[in-house]
């Protein structure tokens, strides 16, 4: 049969047990709740983060988008300003070439009267 001090140092232990388990529980609910508001945040940063992805994917679509049309645009205008100078040249030359025809026949239409009034 154990002794009343035996008893008395098994009682303490016991509870200091208690007391352990108690604060052990404790911490452990206190884990829990923030293991729960961690899991709440990180539920919440996911879908921010997603919404952020689907937003960058919008965004990079429209600046693809946009870089086509101004490319698209830039060898439109490339191609165009050639073109328009090409014509422009060719217009040139040919009003250059019309007015010194007209120069040429004025001139000897000029010789022919000169020629008529002198005989």
């Amino acid at each position: 049969m154990p002794t009343t001090a035996e008893l008395l140092s098994t009682w303490r232990e016991a509870t200091r047990a208690a007391e352990l388990a108690r604060q052990l529980a404790e911490v452990a609910e206190a884990a829990s709740v923030s293991a729960e508001n961690d899991a709440e945040a990180a539920e919440e940063v996911g879908a921010l983060a997603e919404a952020t992805a689907k937003a960058a994917e919008a965004a990079a679509e429209k600046a693809r988008t946009t870089a086509d049309r101004m490319q698209s645009a830039a060898v439109t205008a490339r191609g165009k300003g050639r073109k328009d100078a090409a014509a422009t040249v060719t217009e040139a030359r040919d009003e250059e070439t019309e007015a010194r025809d007209r120069y040429h026949e004025a001139e000897r239409e000029a010789a022919a009267r000169l020629d008529g009034a002198k005989r």
